[in-house]
């Protein structure tokens, strides 16, 4: 992972953390991985975001 990769994935468990509890990330498959993060809001809805990952 490059280093700009690596300080945009912090980024991005920074913000989650901050923003949502309970959160679960849910990978389905194994190669073109569809990856679900889910967390509960301060108002006590869920939110999340999906994305695509491929494994080398």
């Amino acid at each position: 992972m490059s280093s700009n990769s690596s300080l945009k994935f912090k980024l991005l468990v920074k913000t989650l953390k901050d923003n949502f509890t309970d959160i679960k990330v849910n990978r389905i498959d194994t190669i073109s991985i569809h990856v679900c993060i889910v967390g509960k809001t301060p108002s006590g809805d869920l939110a999340g975001i999906s994305t695509k990952v491929v494994k080398t």
